[in-house]
């Protein structure tokens, strides 16, 4: 079963081409946001989109070869029981979770997102928010 806050490797055909990425889970059935090895130019060269780049170190991340960045502007979906029978099939594909300053970041993006609509940011907050 897939945990919210927790890093995977998930075969993704979104991507063109499609291939093995590194994504956020940020609710029980399966919204993710995409990690990447760096910010691409297009992101980069846009105020509202760069700011909702989270940093994601190597160095508290040790499956991390390099850092790289939690890109918060726009979550996708993947079936969960996709994910669950990749992690089945390899379970070296669930990596890790997340540390809390990188989940306290992420939350701050989604809460301050003038891209997300209040809904998804209702949903991603509702799950990602430590326990009280």
């Amino acid at each position: 079963m897939i945990q919210v806050g927790g890093i995977y490797l998930v075969y993704v055909s979104l991507t063109d081409p499609p291939k093995d990425k590194f994504c956020l889970c940020l609710t029980t059935d399966a919204w993710l946001f995409f990690i990447n090895s760096r910010v691409h130019p297009y992101i980069a060269s846009r105020p509202v989109l760069s700011s909702q780049q989270i940093s994601l170190p190597s160095k508290t991340h040790k499956f991390l070869k390099y850092d790289s960045w939690i890109d918060c502007s726009d979550p996708i979906s993947i079936s969960a029981v996709k994910i669950d029978q990749q992690c089945a099939t390899d379970p070296s594909r669930f990596k890790g979770l997340a540390n809390e300053s990188v989940l306290a970041a992420v939350l701050l993006s989604v809460a301050s997102s003038s891209t997300l609509p209040q809904k998804k940011k209702d949903k991603i907050a509702a799950a990602l928010a430590p326990p009280k």
